[in-house]
């Protein structure tokens, strides 16, 4: 409506124009004054266009949910919000996913000290949103404690269960932790992620610190967490494992067309 006003007074001013004494015309104000508006007028439809086009691209977007579920690595302890891996991976991936027709929802769910007790209820408060992937990072905190190993498996058991009963693709996160708490315990508390992604049959990364852990350069002070450097190095380790997951997911979702 807002063009076709702009069109009718343009139209009318060059009509006026051309009806005015010949005195009047040789000023061409009104001719500057018409290509002005038949400027502008081209502006609005190019502005409607995009409006339009951005408007259908992203209705027919196909929506990919991600949750992450984790302790402090995950809700990133110690950097920026921005910083911490879920939201760098989110920044990774978006583009990228977009160019394919996904719109990419990321949702970092970690607390900080939380244990692989609490899984199988964030599990279930979180399936509200039905997510498509849960990325499962939880355990470590358990392992720092000495958790028997058989409780920390029976709980990440539970939550995953709980998740592919919903036809929800999990990730596993692997964790290992430092040789002082004896080689028994350490080598059990690593064969926990591993025998359980084989048994459940769900995608693995064996451990999230992987080249990161031993090297100062990318690790706070505390030694226990990445810093912003350690996350970013973690998000680009996850891309190979989860972009595959979301094109697998995308292909199960029915087509907007």
């Amino acid at each position: 409506m807002i063009v076709k006003r702009v069109f009718k007074r343009a139209k009318a001013s060059a009509r006026a124009d051309s009806q005015a004494p010949a005195r009047r015309r040789s000023t061409k104000p009104s001719s500057d004054w018409v290509q002005l508006i038949w400027r502008s007028a081209n502006l609005i439809c190019a502005s409607v266009f995009c409006v339009v086009v951005c408007a259908r691209a992203q209705a027919l977007a196909q929506d990919v949910r991600v949750v992450f579920i984790g302790d402090s690595i995950t809700a990133g302890y110690g950097v920026l919000k921005e910083e911490s891996f879920p939201e760098r991976l989110e920044q990774l991936l978006s583009k990228r996913e977009s160019e394919k027709g996904i719109h990419l929802v990321v949702t970092n769910a970690g607390i900080s000290g939380s244990l692989s007790s609490s899984a199988v209820s964030r599990v279930r408060y979180y399936m509200k949103l039905k997510p498509q992937i849960i990325v499962l990072e939880l355990g470590g905190n358990d392992g720092l404690k000495g958790t028997e190993v058989t409780s920390i498996r029976k709980n990440l058991s539970e939550a995953i269960d709980l998740a592919l009963a919903s036809k929800v693709k999990v990730l596993l996160i692997g964790m290992q932790i430092y040789s002082n708490f004896g080689d028994a315990y350490t080598k059990s508390f690593a064969k926990i992620f591993s025998e359980l992604a084989h048994d459940k049959k769900v995608e693995l990364m064996p451990f999230l610190l992987d080249k990161i852990a031993l090297d100062k350069t990318l690790m706070q002070s505390d030694q226990k967490h990445p810093n912003p450097k350690g996350h970013q190095i973690i998000a680009e380790n996850l891309v190979k494992y989860l972009d595959p997951m979301i094109a697998s997911v995308a292909k199960e979702i029915p087509s907007k067309k």
